[in-house]
């Protein structure tokens, strides 16, 4: 779906008007979809400008006030460009009836007389005046005179940016945002009209231009005694703006504190159709086989992951109207208005009695499609998922940075589930997650257990981690280190005595060593080398690769702990020098990829092919 251009320009003003962002970002950012062709409030997302989150309230912002207008009765300014008869132009009509001549020329076709013609008087047409005309003119002059004056339309307050200029032309003018006084009350869904804030004047409640009553046809008369038809009675003139009413507001926290809150209510479940009924058939019927994803694809079977293979789990493909619907029907208002945005939208969707799923629902160029990444109801343990009893040290530490690492698909959220289910087991301590969605739900046990979710409890990982500070946690758990802001936030809590686990999309522990140095300008980079010697602890890089038998996958491990020495490598930039020590480290509990794929191969619980498919290297055998 395109966006109009006074569609935009709407959006950008609200989200000037409530400080999201400035005028020159603006302007940046309508630059740039000039160029690409992109709706503006997925530009200002990519560029950082906005939160996802900061967007779905500008989207409510924009849906409220659209409502609203249409709720209002047509703007003055644009009842003053509709041609609707005023007294005026009755006036001018009359004067061009005056002017014609009482009797009409004789037509040419009309053959000449010579007998004298019966006189006949006529009676002059008569108009029919609308209520409230001047009924008592002098002259044409004085009848001019005594028209009301035509109400010029107030100005359109220009502004502009960089050398953007915005000015809607008179068409635009009546969909202008004033949100400088603007009183606004909505949670979720509900929206509610705009109130007019304190001091300023309703709309004008003169009643918009009667339409013309409709003419009664009237026949040429022969007898001139006939009275005249009364005409209406004159409309009592309009109150002056002194004296109309002013509807106050109750405060004016809106402009001492900025944009309200607008955080969508608590997730409740659409009121599911015959169709979502089916798609919770084929997601039980995958839960039931252990899969760990299902796709609802346009033209294709719904599909689920089991093994690390798609296979097949309906029998007829769904059609992209059929997908789209589903898809769509499954959504809250607010998920719909960040898909439509931006083109992708991520949630948590949680069936009752069947499980809770991490869901991304996007568009492409055939329609939508679906994935569903399962979502176990329960943390999982270390022995469930095949992961050596030895990474329970990982629980040990007071403080410091643990990152767990890997593509996609991994495993990595769920290994930290299971180590934040041991601390909540074994330690009396403070636990705060933040994650994107919420997927492992921890009941507090020992530990007091508090989970957020981006774009739902907080706007972003960074300004999460910025609270976490001031919420006396022991242990905070980070779903991923995003962008260089997270990854110094992380640090900052690591060196302040908080045990930091995060998640990294690295390859392997040098890989992330470089990466997290490599986020920063060169001229900080021996700072930041310096911080991380000092607060990492523990690197987990993480694969998954399909067993021998084909029945499931078994994880393989590198596995970094960063003592005395490795932490003088990275202080002096020596990174490389780390996969000696990991080769050398395997008292310590150390190894590399490639020695625990090795170790998998022997023991026969992987094929050698497969196993080749995820060495760094790629070679078979390598050390």
């Amino acid at each position: 779906m395109t966006e109009s251009d006074r569609d935009a320009a709407l959006l950008g003003r609200i989200a000037v008007k409530n400080r999201f962002i400035t005028m020159e970002q603006l302007a940046e950012a309508t630059r740039r979809r000039g160029r690409k062709g992109q709706k503006l409030g997925a530009v200002l997302v990519e560029l950082g400008m906005i939160t996802e989150l900061q967007l779905g309230k500008i989207l409510a912002l924009q849906k409220r006030y659209l409502q609203q207008r249409a709720q209002e009765p047509t703007p003055p300014r644009v009842l003053e460009r509709v041609k609707v008869p005023t007294p005026r132009d009755w006036v001018a009509q009359e004067d061009e009836l005056a002017r014609q001549p009482v009797f009409p020329s004789p037509t040419p076709e009309a053959p000449p007389t010579t007998e004298p013609q019966a006189m006949v008087p006529i009676e002059p047409p008569r108009m029919e005046r609308p209520r409230g005309a001047i009924t008592d003119p002098a002259t044409p002059a004085a009848r001019r005179s005594e028209a009301p004056p035509m109400v010029e339309p107030p100005p359109f307050d220009d502004w502009q940016s960089g050398d953007d200029e915005w000015a809607p032309d008179a068409t635009e003018d009546a969909l202008d945002v004033d949100l400088d006084h603007a009183d606004f009350d909505v949670a979720g869904d509900d929206i509610e009209p705009l109130r007019p804030s304190q001091g300023r004047i309703t709309p004008d409640p003169r009643p918009a231009p009667q339409p013309l009553p409709k003419a009664v046809p009237r026949a040429v008369s022969r007898s001139p005694t006939l009275p005249p038809e009364p005409l209406p009675e004159p409309a009592p003139p309009p109150a002056p703006a002194a004296e109309r009413q002013v509807q106050p507001v109750a405060s004016e926290e809106w402009e001492r504190e900025g944009l309200p809150n607008l955080e969508p209510r608590p997730f409740v479940l659409p009121t599911p159709s015959a169709r979502v009924h089916d798609l919770h058939r084929f997601l039980e019927a995958a839960v039931r086989s252990g899969a760990s994803d299902v796709h609802v694809h346009a033209g294709a079977p719904v599909k689920m992951r089991q093994f690390g293979r798609l296979r097949d789990i309906s029998d007829s493909p769904l059609s992209a109207d059929a997908t789209q619907r589903v898809l769509l029907e499954m959504l809250t208002s607010y998920q719909a208005d960040v898909l439509s945005e931006l083109g992708e939208v991520d949630f948590a969707y949680p069936i009752p009695g069947i499980g809770r799923f991490r869901c991304n629902v996007y568009r492409h160029h055939r329609g939508f499609n679906g994935v569903f990444h399962i979502v176990p109801t329960a943390p999982p343990t270390l022995e469930s998922l095949g992961l050596p009893t030895s990474l329970a040290r990982l629980t040990n530490f007071a403080q410091g940075l643990v990152l767990l690492t890997g593509p996609a698909g991994c495993g990595k959220t769920s290994t930290l589930a299971a180590i934040v289910d041991i601390i909540n087991t074994e330690r009396s301590e403070h636990i705060l997650t933040i994650e994107d969605p919420i997927e492992y739900v921890h009941e507090s046990r020992r530990c007091v257990v508090n989970q957020r979710q981006v774009g739902r409890h907080t706007s972003s990982f960074a300004r999460a981690l910025r609270g976490a500070l001031r919420e006396d946690p022991d242990i905070i758990c980070i779903g991923e280190l995003r962008d260089i802001e997270t990854i110094s936030l992380a640090l900052s809590a690591a060196e302040t005595g908080h045990l930091v686990l995060a998640t990294l999309h690295t390859g392997s522990s040098i890989g992330t060593i470089n990466r997290i140095v490599g986020a920063y300008p060169p001229a900080q980079q021996p700072q930041v080398r310096s911080m991380l010697s000092e607060s990492l602890r523990a690197v987990i890089s993480q694969r998954l690769v399909p067993r021998a038998d084909g029945r499931g996958v078994v994880p393989a491990l590198e596995i970094l702990y960063v003592n005395k020495a490795i932490g003088a490598l990275i202080r002096e930039g020596r990174a490389f020098q780390i996969r000696s020590a990991l080769q050398t480290g395997k008292a310590q509990g150390m190894q590399l990829l490639s020695m625990a794929l090795d170790d998998l191969v022997k023991a026969g619980t992987v094929a050698a092919a497969d196993a080749n498919r995820f060495r760094p290297e790629g070679v078979e055998g390598s050390p």
